[in-house]
């Protein structure tokens, strides 16, 4: 299961993780299993997640007309924790506050970040969350929900 967090752009139908390389070009990179449009993209390997890594070089940004921020949450205990792994049927979840980190006996990641992982049978939900990117020129894409409900029983 891929957990996404970062900008995104919805290009050719697909979605795209969206790198800014310089002032007017972008990197767009497709994690998964198979790229559905691989004619322009090339192979770079496996992610940290283990997913397949495919990357369209140095997009003019008349290329690009839209953008959006992802975050996926989780909730564990009653709680919502931002969440960016998924390995061996755990979730990874983390948290910058102090006294739910204390409750759910989670690790100091680095200063002010608390991480645990989670069992998969111990998470209720997980879900994406949708805004408008950093990017001011760019606006959020038609066609793309604010909020995302992942199966992660599937």
């Amino acid at each position: 299961m891929l957990i996404r967090n970062g900008t995104y752009t919805l290009y050719k139908g697909v979605q795209f993780e969206l790198s800014s390389l310089a002032e007017k070009s972008y990197n767009l990179i497709f994690r998964g299993i198979s790229c559905p449009i691989r004619d322009i993209v090339s192979f770079q390997g496996l992610d940290s997640q283990g997913f397949q890594t495919y990357e369209l070089v140095k997009y003019e940004i008349e290329e690009i007309d839209n953008s959006f921020e992802v975050r996926t949450y989780a909730i564990w205990k009653g709680q919502i924790f931002d969440t960016d792994r998924f390995k061996d049927g755990r979730f990874r979840i983390w948290s910058e506050n102090r006294d739910i980190a204390y409750q759910g006996k989670m690790e100091m990641f680095e200063r002010g970040i608390f991480m645990k992982w989670v069992p998969r049978t111990e998470i209720i939900r997980v879900w994406e969350k949708r805004t408008k990117s950093r990017y001011p020129d760019l606006p959020f894409p038609v066609g793309v929900s604010t909020i995302e409900a992942i199966d992660f029983f599937a």
